[in-house]
């Protein structure tokens, strides 16, 4: 039997999306958009099948009731965003209207499984309220005022794998609480005041597979303190002090197969110790001090597939040596010193996708 969601019969509460529920939630997890289901704007008596996984896109008209929310019987939903721009590329500058008193209508959501409030004025006060929603796996909280205590209540939040606390208040004490949480899979703590000290606390999450620490104060002794967990896939460390001397230790995280080094002090000297990484399938090296030299480096990484090179002092001599990384798919050359002469080289890369050259010589 189905199940029918009501809600106001005036006014919309936002977009409506519903799951292929046969998918694996991993498939989901990585690309939602592709697999929802269109099921239109959340107004009047939605009609859905038996077993339904919905996912609500509130509005501004939620966000600033949400007591709409506790009156229309949505236990059915398992993905709930406040996000007012999900589809832009910088967060949405208007003021943040979403605050804590409104998480306590959430509670009876007890099916939810996912939950976006970034940039929503949110403090560790409201946080207590989500520990009623025990099958939540997926939490959002980037731009939002939570700090240290915060961490209390979601340490108990049993499922809790994918966590956004960017831009946050946290501080020591909160990350030797995150260094408890063993079920987080995914962590940002990006443009927060971690150090090289707090990134030891990080290491000892068992199964830790994606890290985002960009914008903070790690620099080259970070990852002798993080050590080299085997999990670890993916790592973003742009717009940090990180240097030649830390590239060692990530050369060590041997499962690693995606490492943003953009903006960081990494020149040519230093990445020769990225060889070991020979699971490597995607390198940001952007605004580096990396030249050609570093490319004679990059072709012996065997399963490199894509790489970002943008404005590096990457020369036409840089792309002969390009032309022999047969493995490469997609390679981004913006702002670069190169010209049509050095692009022919590349003409030999059959497998390669994408190629973006703007504010290039290349005519």
């Amino acid at each position: 039997m189905g199940v029918t969601l009501r809600f106001p019969l005036e006014s919309s509460l936002g977009h409506l999306y519903l799951f292929d529920r046969l998918l694996p939630r991993q498939l989901l997890e990585l690309f939602p958009r592709e697999f929802y289901l269109d099921l239109g704007e959340a107004s009047g008596a939605v009609d859905l099948p038996p077993d339904s996984r919905v996912r609500l896109d509130c509005n501004k008209t939620t966000t600033e009731d949400p007591s709409l929310l506790y009156r229309s019987g949505l236990e059915s939903l398992v993905e709930l965003s406040f996000d007012l721009d999900p589809n832009s590329a910088t967060r949405s500058t208007d003021p943040a209207i979403l605050g804590d008193q409104g998480l306590g209508y959430l509670r009876q959501l007890s099916g939810l499984q996912a939950l976006y409030l970034p940039d929503h004025d949110i403090t560790d006060r409201g946080i207590k309220f989500l520990g009623a929603l025990q099958e939540l796996r997926r939490l959002d909280l980037n731009g939002t005022q939570v700090g240290d205590e915060a961490l209390e209540h979601l340490q108990l939040l049993p499922f809790l794998e994918t966590l956004d606390l960017s831009r946050t208040r946290i501080a020591p004490p909160g990350f030797r609480r995150l260094g408890l949480m063993h079920g987080i899979t995914k962590l940002s703590v990006a443009a927060t005041g971690a150090t090289d000290l707090d990134l030891r606390q990080l290491g000892h999450i068992v199964g830790l597979k994606e890290l985002n620490i960009r914008s903070t104060n790690i620099a080259d002794r970070a990852f002798d303190e993080f050590g080299t967990p085997t999990s670890l896939e993916v790592l973003n460390v742009s717009e940090t002090d990180l240097g030649d001397a830390g590239l060692a230790s990530i050369g060590g995280l041997k499962y690693l197969r995606d490492l943003d080094l953009g903006s960081t002090h990494v020149t040519d000297q230093g990445l020769a110790a990225l060889l070991p990484a020979t699971n490597l399938e995607t390198l940001f090296l952007d605004e580096t001090g990396i030249s050609d030299r570093s490319l004679a480096v990059l072709k012996d990484l065997p399963s490199l597939k894509r790489l970002s090179l943008f404005k590096t002092a990457i020369t036409d001599q840089g792309l002969r040596i390009l032309s022999t990384m047969n493995g490469l798919r997609e390679l981004c050359l913006i702002e670069t010193d190169i010209s049509d002469v050095g692009l022919r080289s590349l003409e030999v890369l059959d497998q390669l996708e994408q190629l973006a050259l703007w504010s290039t010589a290349v005519t």
